[in-house]
This record gives structure tokens, C-alpha cells and sequence, in this order.
């Protein structure tokens, strides 16, 4: 019987988690956005477009309205790299980017000299750059996005005849056609491709100031009109969910609110996101990952950069950016993990937002998010009676960013800059039980300020999860004074290293420290000591909140910390890891 009600209770649990909000991205707690000045030589930022490419690392297009040209920046993991792409003539309005599944770039942006449509793709050290269409005065409001096969589609306006255009390269040449041409339509156009590699697009109907919205059915295009009331339709924005289905943010120009409209397969659902002030212009949508959207747009009245997620009842809005005159010319990309990315134009400066989060406290499998897999180890948890998921596999340390194993195992890491000379040490020298868990001792040996007097024995366990948790640290500090501290339960054992990282995850540590994950997949070259190089390796910030003082930790899998790179008090210093 007793069986029999634990099951009972299980299942009530998987109930309750199942039909809450715990599985929206929205609902991680501490999200801080972070922003800063990408480029500011003259007068540049304006049409910015952004792309995220696997490392969850920024890709921007945008004008540069001093000169005149087309610009790049991409964030390369600790810098941007910001090129002129094109420079002949009037060029680089109307921008909009795409990466390819090697992650290079590819752009479709209006040249103003010679009224034509114009694309441009990296090809790994070029450029190419061509004119598509070059029939009457063509090119604005353009939008691209890439098939399965990274051929580019655009959509954009034809100014000769008021028409919606779409061109698409199908290997050797471009395919070109009108797709609407009934009144005067196509401006404010956006793309957006299904699985099938069938086109999406939303514009706006001038002559009657709607919304409308095209779809290619694989031989016809299917035109339809979503939103007539009043005058809409303004600085359109599309996105398509996992089942294909449109979703388009918008401006009202009647009301001055931001609009989203969505189809669900027989009627169009249309609400009012926001109406507070003049709100709405320069609309970017984006999808997470459970196909809520996310919405960046200018609020007109105060000159800022707003945000608006759903979350799965209502929507949460915020202001991002409030410093001077920003906020117009958005761009918004979702990353693993809902993390939002936006680029936009910021007094005249190219400036980019994103959103750091800390995560949730029910978050158990490291990931920053409450999900299946939580619900899982919390089920497991509970029949076991073992705190935050420690079950007594939990000194087998099988994550393979600690490059530790077992008892003895160890390596060393040489100090450079004024850390030349010393050393760094990370080995398994020992196990004890802590509050009823199995543990492992890691001694952390040498330090930049008193090496090799200062150690720090971290009682790490790994959970059901995959995560390294820390439940008790003993030691000695740089001044001489004994470290201990100790958790109040396994189950507030923070996480050392987490089993699934995301870019963009923050993990509290200890008193006002943190742990970030910056970026995956990082190689690190060959080192002055011999060691490397080493590739897939994750970039992980070390942090104080209480002060400037952040280190930069690479964890190679199989294989562990092989660089540090400390920044205290204006000071580089670092360890490089020593050949095994």
C-alpha cells in the first residue's frame, strides 16, 4: 500500500510540474541585460540585422550612414570583428543577414546609386558580392533567410511598379518573381522559410494600409490579407513555429501600438502587445524554443529599446536600452535556452543587448532550465530521500569538463605574466561524506597571491544530472587565515560545473562569486608550454559581483582546465596548462 501511494504522489507531482509555467524559458529568474557599443565611427548602426551562429555568438549587418557602405561585425568570443563589406557607391540600407551552416554570412541589402537589389556571402576569406535584380528601381525593405541546401531567398520591394518581389537562387541562377502586385505593396517585407524550404512572407499593403501576408504552397503563391483595422502593417516581422505557422509582429499606426498576430490553421489570432505611448516601430520576432515569441521594438515616445516576451499567458514587457536616443532599427535572435540577442541603433552607434539569467533553483540537471529531465531526477530524488539528486554514484565523477577521475589523478598549470615562476595544481587527493553524500576531495594548490601557501579543498559530488556540485570547502587563503564553509543542505550544493552548459547561463558560487558560461566549441592554440592545442572547449568567466575582478577558465572535455586568464586590478596573469 505503501508502494501504491508513493506512486500516487509521484504522479501528482509530474501532474503539477507538467501544467505549470516551470517549462517556459520565461520563467528563469535574475535575468540582467547587458549592453554595449559594437561600433562607433561616425554615424553608423542604421538597417542592423543580426544572426546567431552555433556558439550562440553575434553576427550583425547594418549601414554606415557616414560613408555610405555596408558593414559586418561579429563577435568572435572575446571581440568584434568589424569589416567594410561593401563600399561601391551608395550601398548597405535595407540590410539583412543570414548564416549558413558553416556560419558564414550571407547579406541582402539595397544599393542606392543604382536602385538594385544586391546580395552578398563570405566565403571563408571573400566576399561575393553580385546584383540580383537591377529591373527599374528594386532593393528595399529587403529580407533573406537560407533552404536545407544555404541557397538565400529575398524578399523585397519594387519601387517601378509597387510590387512585392521575391528572388531565389536555386544553385546556378537566381529565379526572380512578382509576387503581389495588386496596388501599391511590398514595403516593410519579411521572410521566412518551413521546412519544406517554401517561402513565408510578411509586407505591407500601402493603398489600403493592411497587413498581408504570402505563402508559397510549392507551385502558387496564397496571398492573404491578416490585419485591416485601421492603418497596420508597418515594419513587419515573421517567424514560423515548428509546425510552419506564421507569427508577425507589427506596428499600428492608428493607435500607435505594437500588434502580433499569429495563425493557428483556419483564423488569424491578432492582439495588442503594447500601448503605452507611441510603441512599435523598427519590430523584430523571434522564437524560443517552446515557439513563444519575443518581440524588440522602438518606443517612439520616450526614444527607447523595448522587449516583449510571452510566456505563456501574458506577456512580459520591459525596457532595455533608455539611454538617449535608441532603440530604432531591431533585430532580435533567440538562442538555446531562450536567450535573447538584439542589435539596434543607439544615438549613432551600432549597440547590442542581450539577456544573462541566473538559473532556477529547481533547475537540478545544470541546465538553467525546469523541464522533463528535472522532473525526472526530482521523481528519482524523492523516492531515494537523497537531498538534490545525490544517489550513491555520487563520487563517480563521469562530466568530462573536470579531467578528473579518480583518486590521484591530477594535472598542473604553469603561471605566466607575474604569475611566472609558480605553478597551478587541480588534483583527487582523498573522498569523505558530507551531510550523508559521497564525496570527492579536489585540491585546488597555488594561487596568484600566495603560491604555494594558499590551497582550497573543494568536497565535490556529482549529481543524477551530470553536474558537479560543491558541498564543502576547507583551506587556507592569501593571507594565511583558515577557509571553511559548508553547505546548510545537499540540496542548495551549488553547482562547480554543470553537466549540459549553455552560453549565457550564470551559476551562483560562493558568497558575491559566479560562474558564466561564455561560449563552446573554443579551440585553444598551442601554449608556451607545449600543451595544446585542444579543441571543443568551454569558456567559463569567473566572477565577483562585489568587485572587478573576473578570470576566464577553458575546460577542454576528457581533459579539464588547460588555460586561466586572470584580470586583477588591470594585471593579465595566467596558467597554462603542462603537458601530461
Amino acid at each position: 500500500m505503501r508502494d501504491l501511494t508513493n506512486l500516487k504522489n509521484l504522479m501528482l507531482m509530474a501532474v503539477l510540474l507538467l501544467a505549470g509555467p516551470w517549462l517556459a524559458p520565461t520563467t528563469l529568474a535574475g535575468s540582467t541585460w547587458y549592453i554595449e557599443t559594437v561600433d562607433s565611427a561616425g554615424n553608423v548602426g542604421g538597417d542592423t540585422s543580426i544572426a546567431l551562429d552555433p556558439n550562440g555568438y553575434p553576427h550583425i549587418s547594418y549601414r554606415d550612414w557616414t560613408n555610405y557602405d555596408l558593414k559586418y561585425a561579429a563577435f568572435n568570443g572575446s571581440t568584434w570583428d568589424i569589416e567594410t563589406v561593401d563600399s561601391i557607391g551608395d550601398v548597405g540600407s535595407h540590410t539583412s543577414i543570414a548564416l549558413d551552416a558553416d556560419g558564414y554570412p550571407h547579406i541582402s541589402y539595397s544599393d542606392f546609386t543604382n536602385a538594385d537589389l544586391k546580395y552578398a556571402a563570405f566565403n571563408g576569406s571573400t566576399w561575393d558580392i553580385e546584383t540580383v535584380d537591377s529591373t527599374g528601381n528594386v532593393g528595399t525593405y529587403t529580407s533573406i533567410a537560407l533552404d536545407p541546401n544555404g541557397y538565400p531567398h529575398i524578399s523585397y520591394r519594387d519601387w517601378t511598379n509597387h510590387d512585392l518581389k521575391y528572388a531565389a537562387f536555386n544553385g546556378s541562377t537566381w529565379v526572380i518573381e512578382t509576387v503581389d502586385s495588386i496596388g501599391e505593396v511590398g514595403s516593410h517585407t519579411s521572410i521566412a522559410l518551413d521546412a519544406d524550404g517554401n517561402a513565408h512572407i510578411s509586407y505591407l499593403d500601402f493603398t489600403n494600409h493592411d497587413l498581408k501576408y504570402a505563402a508559397f504552397n510549392g507551385s502558387t503563391w496564397d496571398v492573404a490579407t491578416v490585419d485591416s483595422t485601421g492603418l497596420v502593417g508597418h515594419h513587419t516581422s515573421i517567424a514560423l513555429d515548428s509546425g510552419g505557422r506564421p507569427h508577425i509582429s507589427y506596428h499600428d499606426y492608428t493607435s500607435y501600438d505594437l500588434k502580433y498576430a499569429a495563425f493557428y490553421g483556419s483564423t488569424w489570432d491578432i492582439e495588442t502587445v503594447d500601448s503605452t505611448g507611441n510603441v512599435g516601430e523598427y519590430t523584430s520576432i523571434a522564437l524560443d524554443g517552446s515557439g513563444h515569441p519575443h518581440i524588440s521594438y522602438h518606443d517612439y515616445t520616450s526614444y527607447d529599446l523595448k522587449y516583449a516576451a510571452f510566456n505563456g499567458s501574458t506577456w512580459d514587457i520591459e525596457t532595455v536600452d533608455s539611454t538617449g536616443n535608441v532603440g530604432s532599427a531591431t533585430s532580435i535572435a533567440m538562442y538555446v535556452g531562450g536567450i535573447a540577442h538584439i542589435s539596434y541603433l543607439g544615438n549613432t552607434d551600432l549597440k547590442y543587448a542581450y539577456v544573462k539569467y541566473a538559473c532556477p533553483l529547481a533547475d537540478v540537471s545544470g541546465d538553467c532550465f525546469v523541464d522533463s529531465v528535472d522532473l525526472a531526477i526530482l521523481a528519482r530524488q524523492w523516492l531515494e530521500g537523497k537531498g538534490k539528486g545525490f544517489n550513491s554514484e555520487s563520487d563517480i565523477i563521469t562530466n568530462p569538463w573536470l579531467g578528473l577521475n579518480n583518486i590521484g589523478d591530477s594535472y598542473t598549470l604553469a603561471g605566466y605574466g607575474t604569475f611566472s615562476g609558480t605553478t597551478r595544481s587541480y588534483s583527487l587527493i582523498g573522498s569523505e561524506t558530507v551531510m550523508g553524500v559521497d564525496c570527492l576531495i579536489m585540491r585546488i594548490l597555488g594561487h596568484g597571491e600566495n603560491p604555494p601557501a594558499e590551497y582550497y579543498d573543494l568536497r565535490i559530488a556529482q549529481d543524477i544530472g551530470g553536474s558537479i556540485r560543491s558541498l564543502k570547502i576547507t583551506g587556507v587563503d592569501g593571507d594565511g587565515s583558515p577557509v571553511s564553509w559548508q553547505v546548510g543542505s545537499p540540496a542548495s550544493a551549488p553547482i562547480f560545473l554543470p553537466s549540459n552548459p549553455q552560453p549565457g547561463q550564470v551559476f551562483p558560487w560562493l558568497w558575491n562569486e559566479y560562474h558564466e558560461v561564455i561560449a563552446l566549441c573554443q579551440t585553444v592554440p598551442q601554449m608556451s608550454t607545449g600543451a595544446g592545442p585542444y579543441t571543443g572547449c568551454m569558456q567559463i568567466r569567473w566572477g565577483d559581483t562585489s568587485e572587478d575582478d573576473t578570470d576566464e577558465h577553458y575546460h577542454c572535455p576528457g581533459v579539464g582546465i588547460v588555460k586561466e586568464v586572470w584580470d586583477d586590478e588591470d594585471e593579465s596573469n595566467g596558467w597554462e596548462r603542462i603537458p601530461d
